[in-house]
């Protein structure tokens, strides 16, 4: 797979590529330490280390990622949700849905 190059310091805003690697690469990095630090044992840099190649490793698997469809319990089709902004939210609470405890 080819790898793609790039000069940070000339990279224009509108590609986000560059700042999302290293978004990534600083979340692996501190990953990597939360692990190390919460570990009780011995804080050695060799086992540092092992946690951030371990943590730079899981990085392409994460990126592909997809998350498992849950099975719905309910048959029959799928009605759609009613959505409320925080303005009717706030209305129906102050008039007393039963659940403000007034």
């Amino acid at each position: 797979m080819a790898s793609a190059q790039f000069d940070f310091g000339t990279a224009l805003p509108a590609d986000l590529r560059p700042r999302l690697a290293l978004d990534i690469a600083v979340a692996a990095f501190h990953r990597a330490l939360d692990s190390w630090s919460a570990d009780p044992g011995e804080f050695d840099i060799d086992t540092l280390a092992d946690r951030i190649h371990a943590a730079f490793a899981a990085v392409p698997e994460a990126l592909t990622l997809t998350p498992a469809r849950r099975a719905t319990a309910r048959a029959g089709p799928r009605l759609p949700r009613r959505r409320m902004n925080r303005c009717a939210r706030t209305m129906v609470f102050i008039a007393g849905d039963g659940k403000s405890g007034a």
